[in-house]
């Protein structure tokens, strides 16, 4: 039996990797440490709201939470006697180690431990592919878009055999159906502590500000034009930005209390993907949703830049979907894919994928025939 062990530098990696682990049958090692083993009777979403840009606890509560979030079927791991944590960088015999594109720097560094190394696409990357140090690949369709390049995925790619992939993720999100109110949008919260809204060192009072004035200039000119909105919380959102945190601050002022049937607050363990289906346009904050909604072929997404945040630069290629002015939100409308320009009409296509069954069996066939070659 194949021992696989699974490297997640940060929590939110698992996201793409445990969509994999059904269709590999072995023993699986999650990497872990003692932290997590300390923590492994604490409040998941408690230990979330304290570090949300460095979740890193990787044990059983952990990857139960990871697994709602993209609807993957917590059985997996109630029924599965073969899944333990290694607490250090040893492997058995006959090993095979999954990681995603974020950990490639602990592939290099542990390469000669495995027999292969499976890397998977997180945030940016939507492929399937082995590491493999030995050999450099040449990848032209990298080299021919600007913005592939200014985020080097022509470094990051270099030793990987890879096929395109949709984000293995999605598999699973993107069946779910649920009732969408017309004319709507769908906003994507920063989630805090992101230098966007809030500050780490901002305490409650100075939050509920910053967020509130964050809703005045965002959410106004949306709800005077008529739209209903959905208020997506991040799924690492920090504290003072939770469910209940937003709520009590729309209520406390005038004009969204007044105007609160017209939205929606999406908890952070929400599915946003059938809404964003759905929405007349969606509003993102340099989130790496965008790059998931453009693998399922959704192309209604802006990016807001308003706060001239550090987050968003990595789209600033991208004008033509670009809100630079809090003015703009009163005038947008659903975006023409055919009047975007060719780098973004290129991108958009190279992130956009088949997720029928049989290119779902064609990534399982292909990961396992690398595996057991």
């Amino acid at each position: 039996m194949i021992n696989i062990y699974i490297k997640a530098s940060q929590s939110l990696y698992l996201k793409t990797i445990l969509p994999i682990l059904p269709h590999i049958k072995g023993k699986y090692f999650f990497y872990s440490n003692i932290k997590s083993l300390l923590f492994k009777n604490r409040n998941i979403e408690k230990i979330i709201s304290n570090r949300p840009t460095n979740f890193n606890i990787i044990n059983l509560k952990s990857i139960l939470y990871i697994s709602k979030l993209i609807e993957f079927d917590t059985n997996f791991f109630s029924y599965n006697t073969n899944i333990k944590f290694a607490y250090t960088t040893f492997t058995k015999n006959n090993s095979v180690l999954i990681c995603t594109t974020k950990d490639l720097i602990f592939a290099k560094k542990n390469y000669s431990k495995f027999k292969k190394i499976i890397v998977v696409g997180y945030q940016h990357l939507p492929i399937l592919g082995i590491f493999d140090i030995s050999n450099s690949y040449s990848h032209d369709e990298i080299y021919n878009n600007l913005f592939f390049v200014k985020n080097n995925f022509h470094k990051i790619l270099k030793n990987i055999k890879f096929q395109k992939s949709i984000f293995l993720n999605l598999i699973y999100q993107n069946k779910s159906n649920f009732e969408v109110k017309k004319n709507s949008i769908l906003v994507f919260h920063p989630g805090g502590y992101r230098n966007i809204i809030s500050n780490k060192d901002d305490n409650k009072i100075m939050s509920y500000q910053k967020q509130l004035s964050f809703f005045k200039k965002v959410l106004t000119p949306l709800l005077n034009r008529g739209f209903y909105i959905y208020i997506k919380i991040h799924p690492l959102c920090a504290k003072y930005h939770t469910y209940n945190d937003m709520h009590k601050i729309l209520i406390s002022d005038n004009f969204f209390k007044k105007n609160i049937q017209k939205i929606k607050i999406l908890d952070r363990q929400v599915n946003y993907i059938p809404f964003a289906q759905k929405t007349i346009f969606n509003l993102t904050f340099g989130s790496s949703a965008i790059y998931e909604l453009w693998s399922l072929g959704i192309v209604n997404n802006y990016i807001c830049r308003i706060f001239k945040d550090e987050r968003s630069d990595k789209f600033n290629l991208f004008k033509d979907i670009t809100l630079m002015k809090i003015s703009e939100l009163s005038t947008i409308k659903k975006v023409d894919f055919n009047k975007l320009n060719n780098l973004l009409k290129n991108t958009i296509n190279y992130y956009r994928n088949n997720i029928s069954i049989s290119n779902q069996k064609e990534l399982i066939n292909f990961l396992n025939y690398q595996i057991n070659e």
